[in-house]
C-alpha cells in the first residue's frame, strides 16, 4: 500500500509542469465588491501547541487565535495604508501615556506612566458551549483584561510573556511570588481601565496587541485549567472556534456576537494542520485549499515560472530569522568557542541557494525591514580552517558526535539539515538527526537542558528591534520551561544595555544602543544566524483581498470570496 501511495505521489508530481502551464483551471464570478459567503481553506506544515492565551506563542497557535480573539488595540487591517499602525479594537482609543504622582499600597507618593483604556460598549464574549451557570453571549468587562495579564505574570502559569510586562507598577512583586495581583492594573470605571507603570516603556502599546493580553473569564479558567482551554476557547474577535480535532485540522465559524461584523465577510475558516508541503500543494491544485505558502523547491518553480500565475502570486520579505540555537548551559556550548567554530563552519551562502530565492542570509537576529538593522554588522564568514582551530583550542580537536533536533517531516528543514549536518562533519562534528512533530519541538526547545542544539525561528510580534533582542537574549527571559530565551543566554553588559535601551526615549540613541547590544549577542553567538525568509504564496483567483500581513501573516480576518468559482 505504502508503495502504490508512492507511486501515485511521483505520477502527481510529474504532471504537475503541464497542469500549471494552462494557469488556474478556475476563476471568481467577476464580483466587484465584497460579498458574504463561503468557507476560506488552507493548510500548515505542523500542529497547535495551545489556545491558551497566556501560554500560545508558536506561529501556528497564534495564527487560530488570531481568528477568534481581539485585544483593547490591534493592528491596521492588511490591506490598509498602514497594516502596522495600531488602532482601537475592543478599546475606542490608543491612549498616550500621562505623568502622574499616585499613592503605592504602602501608602508612599509613586510617580508613573499612565494609560487609560475606554472600552467600547456591547463588546461580548461567543461560548457556543458555555460552562454550566454561564450564557453563550456575556459581556466583556475591563477585569477580565486586568485578569489576563497578570494570568502572564502569575509564576504558576509559566507564561512566555511574564516579563513583557514588568514594567508595570506591582509586576515584579507578582513575578517573584509575592501577590496575585499588580497594583498598576486598575479597574477605574464600568468601561475603563487604567494601566500604570513605574517606568517607561515605549512599547507596553505593542505588547497589549498581542494575543497574551486577550481578555479571559476567571470563570472559564477555573472551570477548564490551563489544559483545558485550547478545547475550548471563548471568542472575542470575529470568529469561534467551531471543532478542532488535534493535529488534524481546526474550524472557525463566523462570530454572529462581534462587535465588528459588518467586516467579516467569510462564513468560516478550515485551518488543516500537519500536512506535508507536497501534499498541500495538491490540495491546493485539487482547488481543496484556497492558499498555499512553504511550497516545495519544485512546486514553487513550476507556479512562479508560469506567467498566467503571476497575478495569484504573493511574495514579500518576512520580518523573521531562522536558524540554530544552543542551549549555553549545556557541554559543549558553555564554550563561546565551540559556539564560534559552528558559525564558521556553516555555509550560509550555500544554505540561501537552498531556498531559490526565498532565503537571504542573515548576519544577525535583526532581519532588513526591522528598525535597527545594521547592515554593516559583523558576523561569520564560511571559514571551515578557524572553525576546526577553534574547536582544537576548546579541546576537541578529534571532533565528537551529538544530536541534532529538527521539526519534520519537512522537504525544506531536512535539506537545510542534511547541509548543515555535511558541513559541520567537514570539521569533525558527527551530528545525527533528530526529528520531532513542531509542539514537541517547540516544548523541548523552550525547555531548558533538553535539546543542546537545534533549529529555531523567531518572528516579528511587533515592529521594534526589542522583540527580538530582548526577548530573545535578556536573562530575565530565561525559565526552566516555555522560556523564550531558548538559548539560555546571559550577558550582564548586553542586559545592561537591553535595559538602557527599553527605557530610552531617544529614537537615535536608542536604535544605537540596540545595535551595540546585537554585536554583543552576535560574537558571543549563542545561535547560529542563517536566514530571513522570503515568502511565496498563491491564491485562488476567487480569493480576495488577501496579502501577507507584516506581523500576523496569514491574516484571513477581512478576507472575502469571489463566488460561486466558475471554469475559466
Amino acid at each position: 500500500m505504502a508503495r502504490r501511495a508512492l507511486a501515485l505521489l511521483l505520477v502527481l508530481a510529474g504532471c504537475r509542469g503541464k497542469e500549471l502551464a494552462k494557469g488556474p483551471a478556475w476563476v471568481g464570478a467577476g464580483a466587484q465588491t465584497p460579498t458574504r459567503g463561503g468557507t476560506l481553506h488552507f493548510s500548515v506544515v505542523d500542529g497547535i501547541k495551545s489556545l491558551d492565551p497566556a501560554i500560545a506563542y508558536d506561529e501556528f497557535s497564534i495564527y487560530a487565535l488570531h481568528y477568534v480573539g481581539d485585544t483593547l488595540i490591534g493592528y491596521g487591517a492588511t490591506m490598509s495604508a498602514d497594516p502596522v499602525q495600531l488602532i482601537p479594537q475592543l478599546a475606542t482609543n490608543v491612549p498616550t501615556p500621562e505623568r502622574r504622582e499616585v499613592t503605592d499600597p504602602e501608602g508612599k507618593p509613586a510617580p508613573v506612566y499612565a494609560y487609560v483604556f475606554h472600552l467600547r460598549d456591547g463588546i461580548t464574549y461567543y461560548d457556543p458551549s458555555p460552562p454550566p451557570g454561564l450564557e453563550k453571549v456575556r459581556p466583556i468587562e475591563p477585569a477580565h483584561f486586568k485578569y489576563a495579564i497578570e494570568r502572564c505574570l502569575d509564576p504558576d502559569t509559566s507564561s512566555p510573556a511574564q516579563g513583557f510586562f514588568e514594567a508595570i507598577a506591582g509586576a515584579p512583586e507578582m513575578i517573584a511570588g509575592k501577590t496575585k495581583q499588580a497594583w498598576g492594573l486598575q479597574v477605574t470605571g464600568p468601561r475603563e481601565l487604567t494601566i500604570l507603570l513605574y517606568k517607561p516603556d515605549p512599547t507596553l502599546l505593542y505588547k497589549l496587541a498581542m494575543k497574551f493580553a486577550m481578555p479571559i473569564e476567571p470563570a472559564v479558567v477555573e472551570k477548564y485549567g490551563l489544559d483545558g482551554l485550547t478545547a475550548h476557547a471563548v471568542s472575542s474577535g470575529p470568529f469561534y472556534v467551531k471543532s478542532y480535532d488535534r493535529d488534524v485540522r481546526i474550524t472557525f465559524a463566523r462570530n454572529p456576537a462581534y462587535w465588528d461584523k459588518d467586516t467579516v465577510y467569510l462564513d468560516g475558516i478550515d485551518m488543516q494542520l500537519m500536512v506535508e508541503r507536497q501534499v498541500g500543494f495538491m490540495k491546493f491544485r485539487a482547488r481543496e485549499t484556497e492558499v498555499i505558502d512553504r511550497m516545495t523547491v519544485q512546486d514553487l518553480l513550476a507556479i512562479g515560472e508560469e506567467p498566467a500565475w503571476q497575478p495569484y502570486l504573493i511574495k514579500d520579505q518576512t520580518i523573521d530569522v531562522y536558524g540554530e540555537r544552543f542551549d549555553v548551559t549545556m557541554k559543549p556550548f558553555d564554550d563561546k568557542r565551540v559556539r564560534q567554530a559552528f558559525n564558521y563552519a556553516i555555509n550560509r551562502d550555500h544554505l540561501a541557494q537552498l531556498g531559490y530565492g526565498t532565503m537571504l542570509p542573515a548576519k544577525g537576529p535583526l532581519p532588513p525591514g526591522m528598525p535597527g538593522y545594521n547592515p554593516n554588522l559583523r558576523g561569520y564568514a564560511y571559514d571551515p580552517d578557524k572553525a576546526k582551530a577553534l574547536l582544537t583550542e576548546a579541546g576537541y580537536g578529534d571532533g565528537f558526535a551529538m544530536d541534532y533536533y529538527i521539526t519534520g517531516p519537512d522537504e525544506k528543514v531536512e535539506k537545510i539539515a542534511l547541509s548543515v549536518q555535511a558541513d559541520m562533519a567537514r570539521v569533525g562534528v558527527r551530528l545525527k538527526i533528530k526529528r520531532l512533530t513542531f509542539p514537541v519541538h517547540l516544548a523541548a526547545r523552550m525547555a531548558q537542558g533538553k535539546v543542546p542544539f537545534g533549529l529555531d525561528s523567531w518572528v516579528q510580534d511587533f515592529p521594534d528591534p526589542s522583540n527580538f533582542l530582548e526577548f530573545l537574549f535578556h536573562s530575565k527571559y530565561r525559565a526552566p520551561v516555555n522560556s523564550v530565551n531558548s538559548s539560555q543566554y546571559s550577558n550582564p553588559e548586553v542586559d545592561k544595555l537591553l535595559d538602557e535601551a527599553a527605557i530610552e526615549l531617544d529614537p537615535d540613541q536608542r536604535l544605537a544602543k540596540y545595535q551595540l547590544a546585537e554585536q554583543m549577542i552576535v560574537d558571543d553567538a549563542p545561535w547560529v544566524f542563517e536566514y530571513h525568509s522570503v515568502r511565496v504564496e498563491a491564491r485562488q483567483p476567487w480569493v480576495m483581498d488577501y496579502k501577507m500581513h507584516p506581523v500576523w501573516i496569514r491574516d484571513f480576518r477581512n478576507v472575502w470570496l469571489d463566488l460561486p468559482a466558475r471554469p475559466r
